[in-house]
C-alpha cells in the first residue's frame, strides 16, 4: 500500500512538472478522455440530498465523508453501492441534523466504521437546543472511535490532496461586537489536489463568509470548484464569490428554494448544479475536472429542455 502510494504521488508531480503546472479547467456533462480513469485522480462525491450537506471523497486508496447528510438511507445506499463499510476518517463541519444525522445513524446501526472523527467544535461542546453533539459524542465513545478537535489553520492529507480547515469559533474570531451562531461557526475546507481545487463553506453566514474573504482573499481561497454557502439558500457574500471565482458551484438547496443563488451565479457566468437532481461526481487529475451527475428523477433532463428553449428565443 505504502510503495504504491508513493508511486502514485511521485508519478502525479512528474505530470504536473510536464504539464507546466497550467490551470486547467471545468468540463460538465461530458465524456470523460480516454484513459482518464487510469491516472491519479481525486474523487469527490456530492450526493443527492435536500438542504443537506453529504460528500464522500477518494483519493489513492482513502475515503473520507464530509458531513453526510440527514437521511442515513441516502448515504448508506451510496456506500453499500461502492462496496464502503468503513472510510479513514470523518469530518463534520458544525453539529446539526442535516449535517451529522445520516453518519451518527449509519454508525449507529454498524453500517459505517472509520479511523476517526473531526469536528471543529470541542468535544463538550453544549448547545442548549440542538443536541446533535452530545449525542453524537457519546456514540462514538461507545463505538471506541476517537474525537479530535481541528482548529483553524490546521492541514491534513488524504492521499495526494491537502485539506486546510479554516474557522470561525466565537470567541478567538468573531464579527465585531456581535455573537455567532452554530451555522457561522462551521468548519470551511480548502482541498487541493495539484493545480485543482475545491472550497466547502458549509453553512456559514453573510457576515463570516464577508471576513473569510478580506482575510484570506484569492490567496487563500481561489478555487475551480466552491459549495453555496447554507445550501444556496440565498445569494452569497459578492466579496467571498470573487476572491473565490469559482467556475462551478455545487447547490445543496432544494432546486425551487434558491433562486437567488442560482440568478447570481449565471450573472457572474458560473456553472451551477443541485444536488436535488441526483449525485453529483467531481473528478479531478490535479489539472482539469470532470463533473457528471445523475439524473434521479429526470429533473436535469427537463431543466436542460427549458435551457434549450430559452437560448433559441434569444437567439431570434
Amino acid at each position: 500500500m505504502f510503495g504504491r502510494k508513493v508511486c502514485g504521488i511521485l508519478c502525479f508531480v512528474l505530470a504536473l512538472v510536464l504539464a507546466g503546472g497550467a490551470m486547467g479547467d471545468v468540463y460538465i456533462d461530458q465524456e470523460k478522455p480516454e484513459g482518464w480513469e487510469d491516472q491519479y485522480l481525486l474523487r469527490i462525491y456530492a450526493l443527492y440530498s435536500l438542504d443537506c450537506d453529504a460528500y464522500v471523497l477518494e483519493c489513492d486508496g482513502e475515503t473520507m465523508i464530509l458531513d453526510g447528510g440527514k437521511n442515513a438511507s441516502y448515504l448508506t445506499e451510496f456506500l453499500a453501492a461502492h462496496d464502503i463499510s468503513h472510510v479513514d476518517m470523518i469530518f463534520n463541519s458544525h453539529p446539526h441534523d442535516d449535517h451529522v444525522d445520516a453518519v451518527y445513524n449509519a454508525i449507529r446501526t454498524g453500517k459505517l466504521t472509520t479511523d476517526v472523527f473531526y469536528s471543529p467544535f470541542r468535544e463538550n461542546y453544549d448547545d442548549a437546543v440542538d443536541t446533535f453533539q452530545k449525542r453524537t459524542v457519546k456514540l462514538l465513545n461507545e463505538k471506541g472511535i476517537p474525537y479530535r478537535q481541528i482548529f483553524s489553520g490546521d492541514e491534513f492529507q488524504l492521499g495526494g490532496a491537502r485539506i486546510k480547515v479554516y474557522h470561525y469559533d466565537g470567541q478567538t474570531k468573531k464579527p465585531n461586537g456581535g455573537s455567532m451562531m452554530i451555522n457561522d461557526m462551521s468548519g470551511i475546507f480548502w482541498i487541493r489536489f495539484g493545480n485543482a481545487s475545491i472550497l466547502f463553506t458549509a453553512d456559514i453566514g453573510g457576515t463570516i463568509q464577508q471576513m473569510l474573504a478580506q482575510e484570506y482573499g484569492k490567496e487563500g481561497l481561489k478555487s475551480d470548484i466552491m459549495t453555496a454557502p447554507h445550501h444556496g439558500k440565498n445569494a452569497m457574500n459578492g466579496e467571498l464569490l470573487a476572491a473565490v471565482s469559482p467556475k462551478l458551484t455545487i447547490i445543496t438547496g432544494k432546486v425551487a428554494r434558491v433562486g437567488a443563488c442560482q440568478k447570481q451565479m449565471e450573472q457572474n457566468g458560473v456553472a451551477w448544479k443541485v444536488t436535488s437532481w441526483g449525485n453529483i461526481t467531481m473528478e479531478t487529475d490535479g489539472k482539469d475536472w470532470y463533473v457528471n451527475q445523475e439524473d434521479k428523477f429526470g429533473e436535469l433532463k427537463k431543466w436542460q429542455k427549458q435551457q434549450e428553449r430559452k437560448n433559441k428565443k434569444k437567439k431570434k
